[in-house]
């Protein structure tokens, strides 16, 4: 649905967000790296096998190929231009984009800079928002998107305020760049207002630190959420499309409740019995130094 793609902004404030709040001095370029790849790649594999099964079982004439759906496991395949085996997996592209470019600035000893990084960032998103389309064309012009994460570089950079504000009161250059962000990137929208009032809660919540007296489900829905996003969408139309749902009733209704809490089922059995016996394998045997 197009409001899907409003939750997507707040993942990607929460990536930013978290990125920097958890960014220690000694932070390697290589264990940032690969800390960010165990947390993405392992469910996201099961997630491509997962849905390519469903895909080739439910409507074969929709599966994308051998040779696409094996470079949809690099996670590069939008930039490779091949189909992704989900359509949402298009965001994990920007997510792998973020992280080389954090991990570049790390590598370059420039982190401590983000701040002003950030200000000319959107500064060259903006110049090429105005002006990409007129010096680039085509391929060329989907590059140079893809290197800047010109569509989505501001909730990143949203995300990453939110963390410096919170370290430090006088960041006042973030306040800045969000200020920026809202003035001249975001179109005044029902959107502007989503992606604000979100902005505004993971302000609120990181700042106080508050705790719920009944915080299990929302510990629950954190640890599935990432699964979750990976299985819903295509199998789920696959299922509404062979059971010919199309009337939205009583009974389309509780079926899509249905398969919603199987889809909460599976993703938890992703979350507990792939993500973390092989994250935390990984790690055991990749990471060169313990990064908290």
């Amino acid at each position: 649905m197009w409001w899907g793609c409003w939750a997507v902004a707040v993942f990607f404030m929460i990536t930013g967000y978290l990125v920097i709040n958890n960014m220690k001095s000694d932070t390697k370029a290589s264990n940032f790296l690969l800390k960010r790849a165990i947390r993405l790649y392992p469910a996201y594999w099961f997630g491509i096998i997962f849905t390519t099964i469903f895909t080739v079982l439910l409507d074969k004439a929709s599966f994308i190929g051998v040779i696409p759906t094996l470079i949809n496991f690099t996670m590069l395949q939008e930039f490779l231009m091949t189909p992704c085996v989900d359509g949402v997996y298009w965001t994990l592209l920007y997510e792998v984009g973020f992280s080389l470019i954090i991990a570049g600035l790390i590598k370059l000893k420039l982190i401590k800079h983000i701040e002003k990084i950030n200000t000319l960032w959107l500064f060259v998103v903006i110049i090429y928002k105005l002006f990409g389309k007129m010096v680039f064309a085509g391929r060329l012009y989907t590059f140079f998107n893809v290197l800047f994460l010109a569509e989505h570089a501001h909730e990143f950079i949203i995300g990453m305020s939110i963390a410096l504000i919170i370290k430090n009161k006088k960041a006042f250059l973030s306040y800045f760049n969000i200020a920026i962000i809202f003035a001249l990137i975001i179109p005044v929208s029902a959107k502007a207002v989503f992606v604000l009032i979100s902005a505004l809660l993971i302000f609120i919540f990181a700042k106080t630190n508050i705790k719920f007296k009944y915080d299990k489900p929302l510990v629950f829905l954190s640890a599935i959420s990432y699964p979750l996003y990976l299985i819903h969408q295509k199998v789920t139309y696959l299922v509404l499309y062979n059971l010919k749902i199309k009337v939205f009733n009583f009974q389309s209704i509780c079926i899509i409740i249905a398969l919603l809490a199987i889809n909460m089922i599976l993703a938890y059995c992703i979350h507990k019995y792939i993500e973390l016996p092989l994250s935390g394998c990984l790690k055991k045997k990749l990471l060169i130094k313990k990064d908290a």
